[in-house]
């Protein structure tokens, strides 16, 4: 135990648990077993990301992969392009 003690009062607090399975994927957990031989995270912030169309000056469109908020801020943006995903530091 003494090994998540971090881990157990971030839980305490209200923080997402993770456990890493044998497969080595992270997986939610509503009630952690604190394991001394499992790996336990708090689960990371999901970032939402779209693919932003963008002009330049002389009329070339580009693609990139941005923030969902980031791009409106550019004067170059066009338009989203596709549904917004959401992705795990």
């Amino acid at each position: 135990m003494r090994a998540h003690a971090a881990l157990i009062h971030a839980w305490a607090d209200g923080a997402e648990i993770q456990q890493k399975d044998l497969d080595g994927q992270w997986r939610d957990i509503e009630i952690p077993h604190w394991i001394a031989s499992r790996e336990y995270r708090v689960k990371p912030a999901a970032v939402r990301l779209r693919v932003a169309q963008f002009r330049e000056g002389d009329g070339y469109l580009y693609y990139a992969v941005k923030d969902e908020f980031q791009p409106k801020r550019n004067t170059l943006f066009v338009k989203f392009v596709g549904e917004p995903i959401e992705v795990y530091e």
